[in-house]
């Protein structure tokens, strides 16, 4: 009976594959919390051990204060305390120790390394000698004095009234009279002794004619051909330029200098002689010697603080910021008058007299006074010599009696 009901009766046959198909439901969703069950079993045990781990480190690590902040033994308060105390401590060694060398070394900071480099042989600079007076009495004609004053004259005051209607009245005619490289002092009535290296005997040839912001100058050594430059490999006088001059007083005039001597620059060859402002002066009556050291200074370009760039410049071959204002001061004064003073360099048509007196002083006063802002950067390079000057009476009474008197020369006049 209890087979036949098990076998034949469909009601209870249907109820047990409703059965089974209900379980094959259930086992699936079984499994798969047992399975996170398990994840979460193993996370447990890993975070566990990570804990035990870092307080295994803190306990044995040389880093002190992180002992006592895992501590088991210590307070909160006590823990909280050197937590804070090791965090101060991280943040500043981090700060101090790692960003702060980081943002100095991305600023590019510069050592400046000075050494002495004693050389065989060295070029001997560029000499650009000047004389204090810019005209001789001999070539200007006395109606002329005054008009030659104001034009070598800095000073900005106006003349008078009748002076400007002459000027202008004749422009043309005073401007053919003047003839400023004929009318200054000339290097062949000024040299009378010349010798390089205290044998070789050195001419008016070895000087060339430059003008420069004092007036007509003559430069020693600054051929056009830089292989030609002359060369050194001993200091002192006996191995380098040795001249006496004469600065010819008797044909000084009226001027902007009221001293009488020689302006002297030591420079570079193919630098533009800035005589008026870099140049030093000797006095007549004197013996003097002259010693210098060169300097070459080398700039670094952008990123760099000094950041050299090499500009190159209209009047000078090689570049220095010296230069560059003049030229800026130049170009302002042309572009103010519509011409150049006859000091100036440049291809521009010279300023009349008239033009000179009443625009280019005014200009040049402008120029200052607006403190004008010119595009001058440092040097990349700079050769700079510094200089130093000693000075002795000359003639002595020696050389007066034994050399001089019987000449016919008194010591005035030497």
């Amino acid at each position: 009976m209890e087979a036949w009901s098990k076998k034949d009766n469909p009601t209870q046959k249907t109820k047990k594959n409703s059965i089974n198909y209900i379980n094959s439901v259930v086992y699936p969703f079984d499994g798969t919390k047992a399975s996170n069950d398990k994840e979460e079993d193993n996370g447990n045990k890993q975070r566990k051990r990570c804990l035990e781990d870092l307080e295994n480190f803190s306990q044995n690590t040389t880093l002190h204060g992180l002992s006592f902040i895992t501590s088991k033994d210590s307070s909160t308060a006590r823990r909280l305390a050197w937590a804070v105390i090791v965090t101060g401590m991280m943040v500043t060694f981090i700060y101090v120790g790692i960003i702060n060398n980081v943002l100095r070394y991305l600023n590019r900071p510069i050592n400046t390394i000075v050494s002495m480099n004693y050389v065989d042989d060295m070029d001997f600079p560029a000499v650009t000698i000047c004389n204090y007076n810019q005209w001789r009495a001999s070539m200007v004609d006395p109606e002329l004095t005054y008009i030659i004053y104001l034009l070598s004259s800095s000073n900005t005051n106006y003349p008078n009234e009748t002076t400007l209607e002459y000027l202008k009245a004749k422009e043309d005619e005073i401007d053919e009279k003047i003839d400023i490289f004929n009318m200054t002092h000339q290097i062949e009535d000024m040299l009378f002794e010349c010798k390089w290296k205290h044998i070789e005997t050195c001419t008016v040839n070895d000087f060339t004619r430059v003008l420069t912001e004092w007036g007509v100058c003559y430069t020693f050594n600054n051929p056009q051909n830089l292989s030609e430059v002359r060369r050194v490999k001993q200091p002192g006088s006996n191995f380098g330029l040795s001249m006496r001059l004469s600065i010819e007083q008797n044909e000084y005039i009226l001027g902007d200098n009221t001293g009488a001597g020689l302006r002297i620059l030591v420079h570079q060859q193919g630098q533009l002689p800035l005589v008026k402002s870099l140049g030093f002066s000797v006095s007549p009556g004197f013996e003097s010697h002259v010693g210098m050291r060169n300097t070459k200074v080398e700039n670094l370009e952008h990123p760099y603080k000094s950041n050299c760039r090499k500009q190159p410049l209209k009047y000078a071959q090689y570049y220095s910021v010296q230069a560059c204002n003049y030229e800026c001061y130049v170009d302002y004064v042309i572009e103010k008058c519509g011409c150049r003073d006859y000091r100036m360099p440049g291809d521009v048509r010279r300023c009349s007299p008239y033009e000179s007196i009443t625009c280019i002083n005014n200009a040049s006063k402008d120029f200052i006074h607006e403190d004008w802002q010119c595009d001058c950067p440092t040097a990349c390079t700079a050769n700079m010599y510094d200089i130093r000057v000693s000075s002795t009476y000359w003639p002595s009474t020696y050389v007066t009696n034994l050399y001089l008197t019987p000449m016919g020369i008194s010591e005035s006049e030497a």
